[in-house]
């Protein structure tokens, strides 16, 4: 059986690099540019079933608008925070 497309798209889009002797890595320029890593981005890593995978942190002015209309008026009670 043939892989889907997706997974097909996924192996041609899979990279690796090495890490230094100070746990280092290089991230390689294709995934730089898919993910839009500029020098002093910060990176977020999170596992998911075994796997470390790895994202660029949006900055307050991308994530603009994405809480709008929330209610800011709500307050906790203590007992609620723990």
């Amino acid at each position: 059986m043939a892989p889907s497309k997706a997974a097909d798209q996924m192996i041609r889009s899979w990279t690796r690099a090495t890490v230094s002797t100070k746990y280092q890595i290089v991230v390689p320029q294709e995934v730089r540019e898919r993910l839009q890593i500029k020098p002093g981005d910060k990176v977020m890593f999170f596992f998911i079933e075994g796997r470390y995978y790895f994202s660029r942190v949006k900055t307050i002015a991308e994530l603009g608008g994405a809480a709008k209309g929330i209610d800011t008026e709500f307050v906790r009670d203590r007992e609620d925070r723990y």
